[in-house]
């Protein structure tokens, strides 16, 4: 795993963060993603299905659409009131991944979407929580920062260390998120968002994904917008659909899992 130092990813961190977006710009980026096209296909439609830590809430809004019946908690507090008060149809409260207060078994689907590796005691915790919460045979989806190769070869000799200041968050590798989910079954993996580590990580890549996309445009969840020519649009789209290029500079992983193994002890 690669250790991240920035500052402690707590509730006004959230609350901070968020105030500088919205949920419908959040919306219009992530509607039609590489994320979305994931739920759509392993999301059960039948029963409930709660996303954990749902920041704005925009894929609420998005699987509603979608005839799901989802609601979302976050522990934002003022970042939940403020959802509360522009977005009165989605259902979103405040609440905690570590302490769920709902019954066993009752949720069909959980999705976590770069939640669980904000939490420097590790995520245990937060995953008996979602296997309890769970139906048998629910669908989980979990997101978590990836220790890409790329990520492996360039802090190998910092000690797997990043940055300064307070604990941020973990970057994970594949054996390390089967080993926390080893009472899942594993469904699907993949990875996404690997023009973000080269933009983020080496000034040599950065300048490569500038001239292939602009030095203005934004990047979410497998999805460019705005790119400035078919050309360069093609690229992007046909580099994202090659799993080892994914895999080698993806910035997230994504693993798809079934609750149908024995219970935590």
């Amino acid at each position: 795993m690669l250790k991240v130092f920035k500052e402690k990813a707590n509730s006004g961190y959230w609350d901070a963060h968020w105030s500088k977006l919205s949920t419908n710009e959040l919306y219009k980026i992530d509607k039609g993603s590489f994320l979305e096209k994931k739920f759509l296909k392993f999301l059960p439609k039948d029963g409930k299905i709660l996303e954990g830590g749902c920041g704005l809430g925009q894929w609420v809004k998005i699987l509603v659409e979608h005839g799901y019946d989802i609601f979302g908690l976050d522990f934002a507090e003022e970042t939940v009131k403020t959802l509360n008060k522009t977005n009165p149809e989605l259902k979103i409260s405040k609440g905690d991944v570590f302490n769920l207060l709902l019954k066993d078994g009752g949720l069909s689907g959980y999705i976590s979407l770069g939640v669980i590796e904000h939490f420097e005691e590790g995520p245990e915790k937060i995953i008996k929580e979602m296997k309890r919460v769970l139906r048998r045979d629910g669908i989980l989806i979990v997101t978590v920062p990836f220790q890409s190769m790329f990520l492996r070869f360039k802090y190998f000799f910092n000690n797997n260390q990043k940055g300064e200041g307070a604990f941020y968050q973990y970057h994970y590798n594949l054996n390390e998120m089967k080993s926390f989910f080893e009472e899942f079954s594993v469904i699907d993996v993949d990875y996404f968002d690997p023009f973000k580590t080269l933009r983020d990580e080496s000034s040599l890549l950065k300048k490569f994904h500038r001239k292939i996309k602009g030095s203005n445009q934004k990047e979410r969840n497998g999805n460019s917008i705005n790119v400035n020519n078919s050309e360069q649009k093609s690229l992007i789209k046909n580099l994202n659909k090659i799993k080892l290029f994914r895999w080698f500079f993806g910035h997230m992983i994504i693993l798809t899992l079934k609750n149908d193994k024995k219970d935590i002890i």
